[in-house]
């Protein structure tokens, strides 16, 4: 069974960091607004080490590339439901579904990191950065003359008759939905 607690963030001492927090499968939140406590709002059942990892990969993906962590948390969850091992049928990968083929590529085009396709299998960490490696770009060239950006990630074409992206952007405003009405929810209490 696992346990989330809130502490108040008195409890905090010394700039001890959450990950010490986290034992057996026990999470202990410092505050109910933090990105874990978002991680929860969109998957209740997930692992507490396994959210705790998510939410500093996160926290430090998000500073790095100055982007707000919600589009990476609504996007993975989108994606993957967290799941670092998924695999789509067209070979999609990580937790961040990252297509390796089209990314490989791009990164060479855009002067990214070279991607590694190993660490992307396995690295949640390496996943979610690369995520907002490419989120940073798309904010950057499409912010200003498209509110949904984050969904060309996914795709930025649409037919006369079809349009992938307003789909998946229609999927990633749904969680973001989520995770602002629980924070409207929690600031009215």
């Amino acid at each position: 069974m696992k346990t989330v607690i809130f502490l108040s963030t008195m409890l905090l001492v010394n700039s001890t960091s959450l990950e010490s927090y986290v034992k057996h499968d026990t999470l202990f939140l410092s505050d109910e607004n933090s990105i874990e406590s978002q991680i929860l709002t969109l998957a209740p059942r997930l692992n507490p080490k396994l959210v705790n990892q998510i939410s500093v990969s996160v926290k430090n993906a998000s500073k790095k590339y100055n982007l707000e962590h919600k589009y990476l948390l609504a996007i993975m969850m989108t994606e993957s439901s967290f799941n670092q091992n998924a695999v789509s049928n067209t070979g999609d990968m990580s937790i961040a579904q990252i297509n390796y083929k089209t990314w490989s590529k791009e990164s060479e085009r855009l002067k990214f990191t070279k991607l590694d396709k190993q660490k992307l299998k396995t690295d949640s960490d390496y996943s979610i950065h690369y995520l907002a490696q490419i989120l940073n770009y798309l904010k950057t060239t499409y912010s200003h003359k498209d509110k949904n950006w984050y969904a060309i990630y996914h795709s930025k074409t649409c037919r006369k008759d079809f349009c992938p992206k307003k789909i998946y952007a229609s999927k990633i405003n749904a969680q973001l939905e989520k995770m602002d009405t629980r924070s409207i929810a929690l600031a009215a209490q």
